[in-house]
Order: structure tokens, then C-alpha cells, then sequence
């Protein structure tokens, strides 16, 4: 079984034409999950289900969650037609059941769908998980921020329960005719608990309701509209992801690895580098924490700017020293930052 403390990596958009299509999702415990995606004959999808699942009943409690956008999209990772103001709208979704979808690849875009992709609006997309609501196929209306410039970040919370297990959200590329980013029907079961922490890689992903194929085409009404698709043609090469979606168990709260406060990149030192971790992670993006706690060097708990100062007065000036644990522990003062996986209190010889 696998254990409270896995965490899966996934890229969303694995799909072919063939009957079948799986999806492998690499765990730190160096076990492979297999998800199936089973593409059925019109061209949906099924809902993702692990290959082995130890507990069909699944979890029996409510659990809540964080989603980090980590948008990585930036003239570097994409040069061709690179956009001027490049941007995502605000987060849109909503929780559910098997019963229903919002989107699904090989499917036809909804209205709500529409506007989302092509003017990043969250209505009338709400409104139809509202609907879902009131049908009773679907639990809340997940809304969060969007990003103003990328590269950049964006968050949002929730809450699943074993009626509505499933995450469908989204986010429009902007500018551009009707791309987008986004999960479909994500399952935040892990066996017979609720997933600790789930990654997925987003792809780009075209409505089929604009014939645009640039950033900034001129609006061109597809008519009929066409599948949802992921886009492999320019000016987004295939396979580059634009980003990552992060979703984080908060609550039951997870138990979290023992780690090394201020040792943010867990290298097992601690040093100038562990301050241009924080920096990168918190303005420029595309870095992973794995133990974000680490990171919290004076024990706020958030990451912010004065964690990068507090390290390098520490090491430059003989400023306080990071707060505990300095040696291999726990968190002491409970907060709602994760850590994953700290590798260096993972091996006897290292950490203390």
C-alpha cells in the first residue's frame, strides 16, 4: 500500500487515439503508480483510477486542500512568438463525482469552457458547476487568483469529501484565441486515503472554439466548434510544460518529514545557496521545495524575503541562527507549510 507520505508527479495530456492510454506517476518512495485513463468510443474520458487499489471504499473523511499554480512560461522555456504580456486568469473549477465533466479531451467545449479559454472569464463556468451542485454531482466551486505576468504563482483552497473526490480546474493562456491549462477529473485518492501531495504538469491545451494560431491572432469563431486537444504545433512545442500544479493535504494534516531548517535546497549544508533558493523560489519561479519548512528559516511560517536576509546575516554577519530544528527534527510550531521529503535526515551519516 502505498503510504501516507508518497507523493505522485503527473503530466496531465498523456493521450492517444488508441482505446487506452496510461499515465505513470513516479512516487518518492521509488514505487510507480500507473493511472488508466480509459478513452471511451465518443472521445471522453474516464475518470483516472489507480491500477491497484488496495481499499475500493476509499477514504471515509473530508480532507482539505491547497492548489499552487507554479506558472514556468517565460520567453526562455517558450521563445517562438513569445507574447507581450504574458499572463493566466484567475483559477475556475470545482470539486465532483463520477456523474459529470467539465471538460475532457477529445470532447466538445462547453460555453463555460469557452469564455474561460478565450477571455479567461470565470462565468459562465462557475455556473455550471453550481448546476452540478444542485444536481448533486458536484460539491463546491473551487475560484482562486490568477497571474498577473509569468512567470509567476497563483493559490487557491478546497475541500474534498468521498462523495465528490474528483478536481477539475483551469486556467486560460493569455494572450491567446483559446488555449489553456488544466487538470479534468483529478482523483486525490491515494488507495484508501486522501493523497498527501499530488504534481501535475501542465500542458497547453486548445478549446477548439478559435481558429487563431498565434498568441495574438485576430478572434476567428470555429464553426462548428472542434475537440478539445492538446496543442503540439507553434508556437508551443510539444511536451514543454508551462507549468505545475501543486495539491497539498492540509487537513487531516499530514506528518511531515524531519529536516534542517535553513537548508532550503537539502543539500545538507547550509549556506549562501539555501538563500538563492528562497529568492528564485519566491520571485522567479520554476524551483521545487520539497521540504518547504527548510525554507521558513526564522520559523514564520511563510517564505518570504526576510528568510534570504535572516540566512545570510546568519552566515555573513553572526546574526541569529536559523531557527529549530538545526539537526535532524520536526516542526515544533505547526503551520500549514509542507515538507515531503528531506533527504539528508533520510541517510544515518547526514543532518546530525
Amino acid at each position: 500500500m502505498i503510504g501516507r507520505n508518497s507523493l505522485k508527479r503527473c503530466r496531465l495530456g498523456q493521450f492517444t487515439r488508441d482505446p487506452g492510454c496510461f499515465m505513470t506517476c513516479s512516487m518518492t518512495s521509488s514505487m510507480t503508480l500507473t493511472l488508466a485513463l480509459a478513452i471511451v468510443a465518443a472521445g471522453g474520458i474516464g475518470s483516472p483510477v489507480f491500477a491497484a487499489d488496495p481499499d475500493p471504499a476509499g477514504p471515509s473523511v473530508d480532507a482539505e486542500y491547497t492548489i499552487d499554480f507554479d506558472a514556468t512560461w517565460s520567453a526562455a522555456t517558450h521563445p517562438r512568438d513569445f507574447p507581450p504580456n504574458p499572463h493566466f486568469s484567475g483559477l475556475i473549477g470545482g470539486t465532483h463525482d463520477d456523474m459529470v465533466r467539465f471538460w475532457r479531451p477529445g470532447g466538445i467545449a462547453t460555453e463555460g469552457i469557452r469564455r474561460m479559454a478565450e477571455s479567461g472569464s470565470k462565468s459562465p463556468l462557475n455556473t455550471e458547476v453550481e448546476a452540478a451542485i444542485a444536481a448533486g454531482t458536484a460539491g463546491e466551486v473551487i475560484s482562486g487568483g490568477g497571474i498577473g505576468r509569468s512567470p509567476g504563482r497563483a493559490m487557491a483552497r478546497f475541500t474534498v469529501t468521498p462523495e465528490f473526490p474528483l478536481v477539475t480546474l483551469v486556467s486560460m493562456i493569455a494572450p491567446s484565441p483559446d488555449w489553456f491549462v488544466g487538470v479534468t477529473a483529478l482523483d486525490l485518492r491515494d488507495g484508501g486515503e486522501w493523497a498527501r501531495e499530488v504534481v501535475v504538469e501542465l500542458l497547453p491545451w486548445d478549446a477548439g472554439t478559435d481558429s487563431g494560431v498565434t498568441f495574438t491572432s485576430a478572434n476567428q469563431v470555429t464553426s462548428p466548434r472542434q475537440p478539445i486537444a492538446l496543442i503540439t504545433r507553434f508556437p508551443l512545442p510539444d511536451g514543454m510544460p508551462l507549468g505545475t500544479f501543486t495539491f497539498r493535504r492540509v487537513s487531516p494534516p499530514p506528518v511531515d518529514a524531519s529536516f534542517v531548517r535553513g537548508d532550503a535546497n537539502a543539500d545538507g549544508e547550509l549556506d549562501v545557496s539555501d538563500a538563492v533558493t528562497g529568492l528564485v523560489w519566491l520571485f522567479a519561479g520554476g524551483v521545487q521545495l520539497e521540504c518547504e519548512k527548510a525554507a521558513d528559516v526564522n520559523d514564520s511560517g511563510t517564505i518570504d524575503i526576510t528568510d534570504a536576509i535572516h540566512t545570510l546575516d546568519w552566515l555573513f554577519r553572526g546574526g541569529p541562527s536559523p531557527a529549530s530544528p538545526l539537526s535532524c527534527g520536526p516542526d515544533e510550531t505547526p503551520d500549514d507549510l509542507s515538507c515531503n521529503v528531506f533527504m539528508p535526515c533520510m541517510q544515518p551519516t547526514l543532518g546530525g
